[in-house]
């Protein structure tokens, strides 16, 4: 074997059992995300159901929730390889729900307790992100209780939803998830998540509408435990309601985001200029969801 081809099989070898298909994390220059020093841009897809699977058509019990396998997960990965995605959305980690059958697997059993056999569906995720070369927006939170979310943290201290953003207990809940998370070690490669390369960035949550306070202690808390990944804020801009200011000005906050449903799909467009206009080219901007409009009128909206 010549040296030439020995060294690539070392290289290779390392890169599979450190589990990084990638060289940079992405960063931030201005409104622009760089991958290394070049600009960093793509159009791809929001993926609810990658790390949890929530339409198991077997009909055998009411609301069946299960873990995707490997199979589900390759097959996602293959999909948006091959219609030319680089990165995946994921739909957040879920949290038990009350109404959830009993035998319905999730990931947050109760503040703190964490469910090992989900997690590795995650960790499993993020290896084959690495091996597809795709890079993954990581939600932390759902508004809604869908397969869990913020009203399912409430409820297990037996407060309301509302009380969720204010509320010292609930918040340090929170945090609990996210540290676990952020400081969890892959059982696949050996990488903890904070240190992979694979996400893109972590999102606060999905449409959250979250006062300004706690987004910033969030930001500021994922900050102090991870300052290699950027922070996305997952608060729900929707349709005309704009970006906030507050949420430009904070350091912790890297990337600003909105989602679009309008009827009228030439107000996609012009919310979306008008978030812009907001932002001034201070910081990057994605649009995180649109939708409910025919591929033309939008094509013909956006164009």
């Amino acid at each position: 074997m010549k040296k030439s081809a020995l060294l690539f099989l070392v290289i290779f070898k390392l890169t599979f059992i450190h589990g990084q298909g990638f060289e940079n994390f992405i960063t931030t220059s201005g409104d622009k995300l760089l991958d290394g020093t070049k600009p960093y841009r793509f159009i791809s897809v929001n993926v609810p159901t990658l790390n949890y699977q929530e339409d198991v058509m077997d009909f055998v019990q009411t609301n069946p929730y299960t873990l995707p396998d490997e199979f589900e997960m390759r097959d996602v990965f293959a999909t948006v390889k091959e219609m030319g995605g680089q990165v995946i959305r994921i739909y957040t980690i879920p949290v038990r729900n009350k109404n959830f059958p009993a035998t319905s697997p999730t990931y947050v059993e109760s503040p703190g307790v964490f469910n090992e056999e989900a997690f590795k569906v995650t960790d499993k995720m993020l290896a084959l992100a690495n091996e597809y070369h795709i890079r993954i927006i990581f939600s932390l939170l759902n508004n809604m209780q869908w397969m869990g979310g913020r009203p399912n943290y409430a409820a297990f201290r037996g407060k309301t939803e509302e009380d969720f953003w204010k509320d010292t207990q609930l918040i340090d809940d929170f945090k609990k998830t996210i540290e676990y998370t952020l400081n969890r070690k892959n059982t696949l490669t050996g990488v903890t998540y904070k240190d992979d390369k694979a996400i893109l960035c972590w999102e606060t949550g999905n449409e959250l509408t979250s006062p300004i306070d706690w987004t910033i202690q969030i930001t500021r808390y994922i900050k102090s435990l991870d300052n290699k990944h950027l922070v996305m804020d997952g608060f729900y801009a929707i349709d005309d309601k704009p970006v906030r200011e507050e949420s430009i000005k904070e350091p912790s906050i890297d990337i600003l985001s909105s989602h679009h449903y309008e009827r009228n799909a030439f107000d996609i467009s012009k919310h979306i200029l008008n978030n812009l206009e907001i932002i001034k080219g201070r910081k990057p901007y994605l649009v995180g969801e649109f939708g409910f409009s025919s591929s033309s009128s939008t094509s013909s909206a956006i164009c």
